[in-house]
C-alpha cells in the first residue's frame, strides 16, 4: 500500500501590528494502512527576508504551506516518515 501524506497548518504566529505572520507551526501524517507517523515544525519568517503578499484574514492553508515548502525540503521529511 502506498504511504499517504498529509501536511497542516496547526498554528500561525504573528505581528498583530501589521498582521505579518512571523512563525508557522505545522505538522504533516504519514499512513500506511494501520500503520502511520506524524512530524511537527515550526519556521520563522521576517518582512526583510520573505515579504508577506496576502492580507492575513485572506490566507488560505495551501499558501502558508507554500511558503513552509519555501523553507522546509519536503520530500527529505516525508522520506524520514517512511
Amino acid at each position: 500500500m502506498a504511504i499517504s501524506y498529509t501536511w497542516k497548518v496547526n498554528n500561525l504566529e504573528r505581528d498583530v501590528a501589521d498582521d505579518y505572520v512571523t512563525t508557522v507551526h505545522y505538522g504533516v501524517d504519514a499512513v500506511d494502512g494501520e500503520h502511520s507517523k506524524g512530524a511537527y515544525g515550526t519556521v520563522s519568517f521576517n518582512p526583510e527576508t520573505m515579504p508577506a503578499s496576502v492580507d492575513f484574514d485572506s490566507l488560505t492553508e495551501e499558501t502558508v504551506l507554500s511558503w513552509v515548502f519555501s523553507k522546509v525540503e519536503k520530500d527529505v521529511v516525508e522520506a524520514q516518515l517512511e
